[in-house]
């Protein structure tokens, strides 16, 4: 920066150590802005697996219109609703419905484009920690199933579950998605992947993170999974179902390093009455709302960091230094 020379030139220690206030005020500003882009990334979570044969007929792949690119997956629910994750609405306003395991994600035959007019993520969905990370999309127009007879619906659980999901889930939970398969190389793939998961306790998924320095929450509306083998959902896969004898018990969530700590997913069975609630047309929390909400708050954001350095630039430019 270049200083009038009428401006009384202030000790370097001096004015570092009266600056630095200031400096870490807008740095953890700053933080709120930039942060949110990264954990968005580390939850948007197949690792290893294998071409999917089954189940792939109520899979959908959530697009960004901008981009055209893949961003999340999803399940189809009936001909006008999909379920995905909450932290997925953001990221994709049209869906692919109806992809053969055979063909390109990019390059295909059968596949529907639908709009998503309406988005419906859990009104206590939390973007920090991903509690109740589940959510509705409409879809329009809705699906043709006379152009796509081989797409179906996914089975949803009749009740709520009172034990845990490990026990329903003890031939392994089945995924699916179109996400990355190295984690060190965030692509994702062409062709739809399953992979088979050992469903784990809420209390092993704790510790399991807790030997690894992990300060990490994991709710009762949340299920795990954990291979010794490196299988997991990862990059690209978020949004996507988590099967157990065909039934939709979660829902992709989070994980850290994906093969090395469990995969998260958000309970289907805890949020029935959400999901029916929306598709019944009882209650809608609408995402014009939410994303109003949250376009305020980085705006407020924003405004306090200008605010900083115009404090930064008050105290540089102000009488001599006593």
């Amino acid at each position: 920066m270049n200083v009038s020379k009428k401006i009384i030139a202030r000790d370097h220690n001096q004015i570092t150590v009266m600056l630095l206030p200031h400096l870490l005020m807008i740095l953890l500003l700053l933080g709120t802005l930039i942060l949110p882009a990264f954990t968005a990334n580390e939850s948007f979570r197949v690792l290893g697996g294998h071409v999917c044969k089954k189940d792939y007929e109520i899979m959908v792949s959530i697009r960004d219109s901008k981009t055209e690119l893949h961003t999340c997956g999803g399940s189809l629910l009936s001909t006008k609703w999909i379920l995905t994750a909450a932290h997925c609405f953001a990221k994709g306003d049209y869906a692919i419905i109806g992809l053969l395991p055979t063909e390109d994600l990019y390059n295909y035959k059968t596949g529907m484009k639908s709009h998503l007019t309406g988005w419906y993520p859990h009104p206590q969905f939390d973007e920090n920690d991903n509690k109740e990370d589940i959510a509705l999309g409409r879809l329009e127009p809705e699906v043709d199933l006379a152009a796509l007879p081989h797409v179906r619906f996914v089975s949803l659980p009749q009740s709520l579950v009172t034990v845990e999901l490990a026990e329903i889930c003890k031939d392994k939970a089945l995924s699916m998605g179109w996400g990355t398969t190295d984690f060190d190389r965030p692509v994702v793939e062409r062709k739809i992947r399953c992979v088979e998961l050992p469903v784990i306790t809420n209390a092993e998924c704790k510790e399991l993170y807790k030997e690894n320095d992990a300060d990490i929450m994991i709710f009762d509306s949340s299920v795990c999974t954990f291979s010794k083998k490196g299988l997991d959902t990862c990059s690209g896969d978020s949004g996507g179902p988590l099967l157990c004898g065909g039934v939709q018990y979660g829902v992709v969530s989070w994980g850290d390093d994906c093969g090395l700590y469990p995969g998260v997913y958000t309970r289907v069975d805890k949020h029935l009455d959400f999901i029916s609630g929306i598709m019944g047309n009882k209650r809608a929390y609408k995402s014009d709302a939410i994303r109003a909400v949250h376009r305020q708050g980085r705006f407020a954001v924003l405004v306090m960091v200008l605010l900083g350095i115009c404090n930064i630039y008050r105290d540089l430019f102000s009488t001599e230094y006593l």
